[in-house]
């Protein structure tokens, strides 16, 4: 009997020490998987808070696309504005360019012109100065005044003719023109 008991006892131990054996075999096995499984839930967590950021940033990106959407679309008006601003003021430059040379053009015109005249002007005068008599001004008394009255500045012209045949004309000496401020008229009695 105590063969029994110690064979029972024996196999108790060896059943005991094998199923402890298989246990932690089982257990070893069980925290693998459970490290395994965790770490696919890690793996899972990691890709969900990679989602979570990218779906993050792929709002921000959208909100910056918008952003810069609306503001290209303003650039493009005012840009569009500016153009049309920029058309019309080329256009009224060229007008007033096309103006001031047309300006510039009548004002060279009428300087040709007046020069032109000036030019005429000169000589009609040239030819009026040859033509017309001979004027000198003396100080004689005044008609009629019987050699009483105060000195007066009178022009004398000889007579000429038009036709060119004119007598030849001299000049009178500063002597001859005081004698003939003293000379009285015919017609006037000498005052004593």
């Amino acid at each position: 009997m105590v063969w029994y008991v110690l064979t029972a006892l024996g196999s108790i131990i060896a059943g005991f020490w094998l199923g402890g054996r298989h246990a932690r075999k089982m257990r070893n096995r069980a925290v693998q998987q459970l490290n395994a499984v965790s770490l696919e839930l890690l793996d899972v967590k990691a890709e969900r808070n990679e989602l979570k950021t990218y779906t993050r940033q792929q709002i921000r990106k959208d909100r910056l696309l918008r952003l810069t959407l609306s503001r290209l679309k303003r650039a493009n008006t005012v840009i569009s504005e500016l153009d049309r601003q920029k058309a019309l003021t080329n256009k009224k430059q060229f007008i007033e360019m096309s103006r001031m040379k047309m300006t510039a053009m009548q004002a060279r015109d009428t300087g040709r012109k007046a020069v032109e005249l000036a030019k005429r002007t000169t000589l009609h005068l040239q030819r009026l100065e040859q033509v017309s008599p001979v004027m000198q001004t003396i100080e004689a008394p005044e008609p009629k005044s019987y050699g009483n009255g105060d000195p007066v500045t009178v022009s004398v012209v000889d007579q000429a003719r038009l036709d060119g045949t004119a007598p030849s004309m001299s000049q009178v000496s500063n002597r001859d023109s005081a004698r003939l401020t003293k000379l009285h008229s015919s017609n006037e009695a000498k005052a004593n």
